[in-house]
């Protein structure tokens, strides 16, 4: 085995030990002689283990130690949390059993009494010091948890709906370290009754096993419920080595009854329907017709609330009265319950059926059908009469007898149907009757009449169109031979001072009133007062007596333009929009001189196309809607002309101005320059731009340039808009230049000297002249000759020359180069012609002397 050596010692490190092993080490000296011993690697272990206890006996726990291999066994000792404790120790004891295959088990005793005085939860911590081996006996300690079972038993019981099945009481036991015995029982009629095995009305369920200590039993009540009763859960646990009374588990039964089977009632007549409600649980009622809540604030209804009528029930009541037919149908009873597990609503219903006939109004109507109908226990016959004639007689009319459809109960119903297109106005007023007769002992006739005639009204269209801020007229035409005819109109938004839904006076005419034809005619002007306001509104005419009635939606609509103003010779395009309009248009162009024009037209937009307009003129636009009603609104195209500086030639580094007038404006113009080499954009009146005021129908523009603007050749748009027209761009282009001179020249007087001023960067030849002093212009000045370099200009190059005689030599004296733009602007640059005169004279002086020279 590899080991680490020195000179008097071996260290063999063995990682992972699982089980005892002998080991040999082998001493060899300097003579080879050696000699061995062997050394023992014992293995041992401690178990312990968390555990639950009872408390109501001894408490034993149990230390095990492994791995002694047949030698003397270690010493244990204990500690309840921080206190040592040994046998001798009040409420404790300690047993030791036999080294048995190499273990040993070490036993704490705990008496109930110091038991009860622990927490109910402690820590136990068994340790031993290793005997085996002294040179290397390490202490172990080893701890664990006990916990103290609380023994107790809780119940559970059950509140369900009478009928209810397999409800399920159950009973607990905790604090159980084996299982107990639990049983169930109730009080019969001649005592108490135990529950068995086999029992046709109940079924027990007890666990075999332990979960979490506690034990539970389910007694299952097969059969339904139908009353509140008590059961009793008995428990018996050897552990405790206790016996109880037995614990209490309630069975709780509610229920809501009406008794209600199907009522019926004369109309006029009063009812009264019972609810009950049986149970000890707390209770609310309430009462429903449909969906609709009841109460007492009704004066037709009378309720009590729930009231004990019995030793288990409560009763509560609802009266109706006066009955009248719209009183029938289904009632409910609605009890919330309140629950342990949250309220339960239990309802109970009854169909009221009213004993009525339905009464046909007379009223001057236009029925498709007239219609008597009944609800109640009895099937009745009806009979019609017209005129005092059966229907058959007359082929406006038939008869349709229906029973028991679309009702709650037993019932008919007949109809008499009316061909409306054989009726006239001039029939006038046909007078109608039906007799129900209810057959039996308590035999019942009912006669109901009306009178029937023919209702019209024309003329009234269903939507029209109308401008914003325009005028319309509504015409609407009625028939009835009624003598109080009369039609009115009203609005579905307030008309003047007339609030809406109430009759308009303002704006109304009758404009026919006929008693022999009953054709009576009115028509409502509505003016730009109203429809001014921009909304839609519905118009109704309604023709009295009776509920005839119609409608005209009057659509208000706008038609928007916006006038242009753009450059003279460009294009331009102006839109025509609907706004507001319910439905699609057609529309049309035209103009002074062109009675129609060709547009790009959709269903609320065109748009008209206008190529090189030269001068103002203006455009018309008509909206026709589906009625064939036009509208017209004007569009103004106006027309201005611009003029700006297409180049400019400017001196490097030197101010310009770039120059936008405009004449022929109808408004202000908004201009600007933006700038090509960076798109820098010049606007309003700022440093460098001045916008002038449109006077006169002209704006003058400039933008000035200064020395950082003039640094290169660059090039500007500018940009012109009137309004909401489109924008016009124009451009200029900067030529920028350099002049280079030599300031000063020097000359030997009397000799001929030649000038230089070359101007660089020029797209063209410019205009360079020479000056001097009482000379503005040297070119025809004897003595001086002027080349201005234009004909030698090359690579935008220019040089001009001016050669001085040498008669003009004698003095010093200063030109000037004068460089001429297009735009008449001169910029100078002046030369200095230094004259230099040199004097000298001869010496005669004796040989040998010093002579002196002087220049």
């Amino acid at each position: 085995l590899e080991s680490i050596d020195g000179n008097d010692k071996s260290v063999l490190a063995i990682s992972q030990v699982t089980s005892d092993k002998t080991y040999t080490c082998t001493v060899t000296d300097s003579l080879q002689k050696s000699n061995s011993l062997t050394v023992n690697v014992g293995v041992y272990g401690v178990t312990v283990a968390d555990v639950s206890v009872s408390t109501a006996n001894t408490v034993t726990v149990t230390c095990s130690v492994g791995g002694i291999s047949g030698q003397s066994a270690p010493a244990i000792t204990w500690k309840v949390g921080q206190s040592s404790v040994t046998g001798a120790t009040e409420g404790y004891d300690t047993q030791e059993g036999v080294i048995t295959s190499g273990a040993k088990e070490y036993k704490l005793l705990i008496e109930p009494s110091k038991l009860s005085e622990l927490a109910s939860s402690f820590t136990l911590t068994c340790s031993f010091t290793s005997t085996l081996y002294p040179g290397d006996s390490p202490v172990i300690d080893k701890s664990f948890v006990v916990t103290k079972l609380q023994y107790g038993v809780s119940v559970k019981g059950v509140q369900v709906e009478r009928g209810t099945t397999s409800a399920k009481l159950s009973c607990t036991v905790n604090g159980l370290t084996a299982p107990a015995s639990i049983s169930w029982r109730y009080t019969g009629s001649s005592g108490d009754v135990t529950i068995a095995t086999g029992d046709a009305d109940y079924e027990v369920t007890t666990a075999a096993i332990l979960v979490d200590h506690s034990q539970l039993s389910v007694l299952t009540i097969k059969s339904e419920a139908t009353a509140d009763k008590t059961f009793t859960c008995d428990v018996t646990s050897p552990e405790w080595n206790k016996n109880n009374d037995g614990y209490p588990v309630p069975l709780q039964v509610y229920y809501v009854e009406g008794g209600f089977q199907p009522v019926t009632v004369v109309e006029t007549t009063s009812t009264m329907l019972s609810c009950v409600y049986g149970g000890s649980i707390s209770a609310e009622l309430s009462w429903k017709r449909g969906d609709v809540a009841l109460d007492n604030e009704n004066a037709k209804y009378t309720i009590t609330p729930l009231t004990s009528s019995s030793a288990t029930t409560k009763t509560s009541t609802l009266t109706i009265s006066p009955i009248t037919k719209t009183d029938g149908g289904s009632h409910t009873c609605e009890v919330t319950v309140k629950l342990d597990a949250g309220d339960q609503v239990v309802t109970a219903s009854t169909t009221l059926a009213v004993y009525f006939v339905s009464q046909l109004e007379a009223l001057y109507l236009n029925p498709t059908d007239l219609t008597v109908s009944f609800e109640g226990n009895y099937q009745p016959t009806f009979t019609w009469t017209i005129n005092d004639q059966a229907p058959d007689q007359n082929p406006n009319f038939s008869i349709s007898t229906t029973s028991s459809v679309g009702w709650s109960g037993n019932g008919a119903k007949s109809v008499l149907e009316v061909e409306l297109a054989g009726l006239t106005p001039a029939m006038g007023q046909i007078p109608v009757k039906c007799t129900v007769t209810f057959p039996g002992s308590s035999e019942k006739v009912y006669e109901v009449s009306t009178k029937v005639q023919r209702k019209d009204l024309e003329g009234l269209l269903d939507k029209q169109h109308v401008l914003q801020g325009g005028s319309i007229t509504l015409t609407c035409t009625g028939y009835s031979s009624h003598p109080d005819r009369a039609l009115t109109w009203t609005s579905s938004e307030s008309s003047g001072s007339t609030p809406v839904g109430q009759p308009i006076g303002a704006g109304v005419t009758v404009t026919e009133n006929d008693a022999t034809s009953g054709k009576v005619s009115s028509q409502l002007v509505v003016g730009s007062d109203v429809t001014g306001i921009g909304s839609d509104i519905t118009y109704t005419c309604s023709l009295s007596p009776g509920a005839i009635s119609g409608r005209s939606l009057v659509d208000v609509y706008r038609i928007s333009v916006t006038n242009k103003e753009v450059e003279s010779g460009s294009s331009v395009s102006i839109t025509c929009s609907v706004v507001d309009m319910t439905e699609n248009v057609s529309f049309s162009w035209s103009s002074a001189d062109q009675a129609s024009l060709e547009s790009i037209d959709g269903n609320d937009k065109s748009v008209l196309a206008i190529s090189q307009v030269t001068s103002d003129k203006t455009y018309t636009c008509t909206v026709t809607d589906s009625l064939q009603k036009s509208n017209s609104l004007t569009v103004n195209v106006g027309v201005y002309v611009s003029m700006v500086t297409a180049s400019l030639t400017v001196q490097q580094g030197a101010a310009g101005h770039l120059h936008c007038n405009i004449t022929g404006l109808s408004a202000q113009a908004t201009v600007w320059w933006v700038r090509a080499s960076d798109g820098a954009k010049f606007e309003g009146n700022a440093q460098n731009t001045q916008i002038g005021s449109m006077a006169n129908g002209a704006q003058i523009n400039q933008l000035n340039l200064d020395s950082t603007m003039t640094a290169a050749d660059d090039a500007f748009s500018v940009k012109i808009q009137v309004g909401d027209s489109d924008v016009s761009t124009k451009s200029s282009s900067l030529d920028v230049f350099s002049v280079v001179i030599e300031n000063v020249i020097h000359s030997r007087q009397h000799l001929a000297a030649t000038l230089t001023c070359q101007v660089r960067g020029v797209n063209e030849a410019l205009t360079v002249m020479w000056a001097s002093l009482g000379n503005a212009d040297l070119k025809d000045v004897a003595g001086y000759t002027v080349d201005d370099g234009v004909s030698s200009f090359t690579a935008n190059t220019q040089t001009s020359l001016l050669a001085v005689a040498a008669t003009h030599t004698d003095d010093d004296v200063t030109y000037t180069c004068l460089v001429i733009t297009g735009d008449n602007t001169a910029y100078t640059h002046t030369i200095l012609l230094s004259v230099l005169g040199v004097t000298v004279s001869n010496v005669e002086v004796l040989k040998g002397t010093v002579a002196t020279i002087t220049c």
